[in-house]
């Protein structure tokens, strides 16, 4: 009695482990279909296939009334299958079509508006920073909230927000070099070559090109009215500012420091140094 009982209760076993073996290998031999987010092109290859879906059912949407695979709608976790009601093609086309008509916050714009995600105001479309990375080139956020999001960053982040700055600074020097220049001196780029082919490429006292480390002239402007005057190098421009732009303080400067050049020729000096201050005197 035992044995026929040990014998049934294996049978019962294999049974029970030979069948899930079975399904496994129909549903690993079952052919599949690559996904499609075009409606049409997914309707065919949906039709195109005669077995289940994933395990062994299909869906009907209720929008085309087309029976499709499971894999052809998307998840959604409050259904009890796992995927939404309706097929991906008809929810991507409601979708579209939706946020052509309210915008993509909820509530219809009109052209050349876009709603701030911060404050919810609408406003005019030029109220908003540049961002190439969005569909509309525009950011979420209009300039106010973003401005007042950055500094709140900045204040958290000091270090970063340093950082950061100084990256910056490094990779649109030349940007930023133009636009103090334009700002200060109402001088825009071209005009700054213009002066400067005129000067000779030079100072327009020494004839000499930007002491280093700089790597362009000076601009030399009256400090009474703005005016630009022309090109300096660094010394010569530093130097008339400490004369305060008088002439006959500096025509006296002159006179003096000749007075005591032959001064030092008298005294005796090397004959290159003699040489050069002659030059320099007449």
């Amino acid at each position: 009695m035992r044995l026929e009982r040990m014998s049934l209760l294996l049978v019962l076993v294999f049974v029970m482990t030979a069948i899930p073996r079975a399904a496994m290998d129909t549903n690993t031999q079952r052919p599949t279909v690559p996904l499609s987010k075009t409606g049409e092109q997914t309707r065919l290859l949906a039709n195109r296939f005669d077995g289940g879906a994933l395990d062994g059912r299909v869906k009907r949407c209720p929008t085309c009334a087309g029976a499709f695979r499971l894999d052809l709608f998307h998840r959604n976790r409050c259904t009890k299958d796992g995927r939404d009601w309706e097929c991906a093609a008809c929810a991507n086309r409601r979708v579209r079509e939706w946020t052509a008509a309210h915008g993509r916050r909820g509530l219809p714009l009109q052209t050349g508006t876009k709603r701030c995600a911060i404050c919810k105001s609408v406003k005019h479309i030029t109220l908003f920073a540049t961002n190439r990375t969005h569909t509309d080139g525009r950011t979420y956020q209009c300039r106010k909230c973003l401005s007042a999001v950055q500094r709140q960053w900045r204040r958290v982040n000091p270090d970063r927000a340093r950082a950061q700055k100084r990256r910056h600074y490094i990779r649109y020097r030349e940007h930023y070099r133009w636009v103090q220049i334009l700002k200060k001196y109402n001088l825009t780029s071209a005009e700054y070559a213009r002066i400067l082919r005129k000067q000779g490429g030079g100072c327009a006292i020494c004839g000499c090109g930007p002491t280093p480390p700089r790597r362009y002239l000076d601009v030399d402007h009256d400090h009474f009215s703005g005016r630009v005057r022309g090109l300096l190098c660094s010394r010569h421009n530093h130097g008339i500012a400490k004369f305060n732009d008088m002439p006959h303080e500096l025509i006296a400067a002159a006179r003096y420091i000749s007075s005591h050049l032959k001064r030092q020729v008298r005294a005796g000096d090397s004959p290159s140094r003699v040489k050069k201050i002659q030059g320099g005197s007449r």
